[in-house]
């Protein structure tokens, strides 16, 4: 039996806003409402955007808004607008003190880990977010994702995500605030890019070392298969990372790692689109962005990378 937190009357007041998307999850949806439900902490809304779903999605946010009429509130879209657009709609209708994001797909299996996370946002006024462990339902096994806190949390989020799980953060709203929430224009790791900025703008960031949410990778598993879409999943990442690189152009080159190392992951998405393109244009580019790693910071794993990249332009 888990043990139940006393929940100070001080913290209780601060109310937390969960900000949900949805697309076409009628499915799974439930199951993720109910573990924020579940929580101990008592003091929270549900925000949910429909983006414009075309399964029984409102039927269910309807069910829910008659249910929970002081917790739970919905918008449904006209038309598909992203994740980035529907966070930020959803914060415009919360009233909370603190955010929490959530996949659709995703559910918390840790009843106390708002509490958790309150009682350290509340004991230190430096910090932006806490994030925590997670683990990913991917079928056939589980996989845990225990990330240790860097020591420098700029140069870490700078040099790429993966470190903060966006359904697992609590956002202080003034963190939310100083950054102006999601960018709408960032097609690609939107939430790495909100956690990015937020510690960019000089608040900390903390990771709760217990596993408390379930990312379910299953859902979107069989969904680029092909090797056009492929080539197209991997040029969208080498976008959003090229956008990413020039909007925080002043940070990058204050931590020559950090671009070092962001310029070996375009390359290496465009060295995984010429394996299915096999396009000169894509090998060269991964070339020419490999080598601008090794000459911002020489760091041995981008060599290794140079030289299989190498490797395959010689055999083309």
């Amino acid at each position: 039996m888990k043990k139940e937190l006393k929940i100070n009357k001080t913290i209780s007041d601060k109310k937390v806003s969960v900000l949900i998307g949805t697309f076409n999850r009628s499915s799974l949806i439930s199951r993720t409402f109910n573990s924020i439900l579940n929580q101990s902490y008592k003091n929270i809304e549900i925000i949910v955007i429909d983006d414009c779903s075309t399964d029984n999605s409102v039927e269910i946010l309807q069910a829910y808004s008659e249910k929970y009429p002081d917790k739970f509130k919905y918008s449904v879209n006209e038309k598909n607008r992203g994740i980035a657009y529907n966070s930020n709609r959803a914060y415009e209708i919360s009233t909370g003190h603190y955010l929490a994001l959530l996949g659709d797909d995703d559910y918390w299996i840790d009843e106390n880990k708002i509490i958790k996370q309150i009682e350290i946002l509340e004991e230190d006024s430096s910090l932006g977010l806490v994030g925590t462990w997670w683990k990913e339902d991917n079928s056939k096994a589980i996989v845990y994702k225990k990330p240790i806190e860097p020591k420098n949390w700029k140069e870490r989020l700078l040099s790429g995500g993966g470190i903060i799980c966006g359904s697992t953060p609590l956002i202080r709203k003034e963190a939310w605030d100083e950054v102006s929430g999601f960018d709408e224009n960032q097609k690609r790791g939107t939430d790495s890019d909100l956690f990015r900025r937020i510690v960019l703008s000089d608040y900390n960031a903390k990771i709760l070392y217990e596993v408390t949410t379930v990312v379910d990778v299953n859902v979107n598993r069989n969904r680029m298969t092909s090797s056009n879409n492929k080539i197209m999943t991997h040029q969208a990442h080498i976008n959003s990372m090229k956008y990413n690189m020039e909007k925080l152009a002043d940070y990058y080159n204050h931590y020559p790692v950090s671009k070092s190392k962001y310029y070996e992951n375009i390359a290496w998405q465009y060295f995984l689109k010429y394996k299915e393109s096999r396009y000169d244009e894509d090998i060269n580019n991964s070339m020419l962005n490999i080598a601008l790693s090794i000459k911002n910071k020489f760091i041995l794993k981008s060599l290794v990378k140079f030289i299989i990249i190498f490797y395959f332009k010689l055999k083309k």
